[in-house]
């Protein structure tokens, strides 16, 4: 599928998520796997803004969005890196841990509407708790 013209911040687009390799080391053996990291077609929330997202040819920056809630609590993910947000008619969790580049060639499919400016901005609280760069929130918007 060919690439959209462009993007807009804090709305949600699928794209088809690459499967990430990792190379751990066991008993002195380099061996390959898939990475816990979402892969295939996914919900993502636009986290870069409309001038970059028009301006850059190539790729966006989106945190994947899943509707999965974890059930193994013993590892606290949900609690500590995943953001409650409200999207296509039903709450979903943006993967914060999961920020990324993508290429805008792996577009799947037509804008699935925005995030609401209050959970869009707790993302991007998440996201800068995280370290992960300054981010602007957006401004707050008489939409619900």
């Amino acid at each position: 599928m060919t690439k959209r013209d462009s993007y807009k911040r804090s709305h949600v687009y699928w794209f088809y998520l690459p499967k990430q390799s990792v190379e751990e080391k066991t008993d002195g053996i380099a061996r390959a796997r898939l990475g816990v990291e979402q892969c295939d077609a996914h919900a993502c929330v636009v986290m870069s803004d409309d001038d970059w997202n028009t301006l850059n040819g190539r790729g966006i920056i989106v945190v994947p969005l899943t509707s999965a809630e974890r059930e193994d609590r013993s590892r606290k993910k949900k609690e500590s890196t995943w953001v409650q947000v409200y999207s296509q008619g039903e709450f979903r969790y943006a993967l914060c841990e999961q920020i990324r580049y993508v290429d805008q060639s792996r577009w799947t499919t037509h804008d699935c509407g925005e995030i609401d400016s209050y959970h869009f901005n707790e993302v991007v609280k998440k996201l800068r708790e995280l370290g992960i760069a300054e981010i602007p929130a957006v401004k707050s918007s008489t939409k619900k």
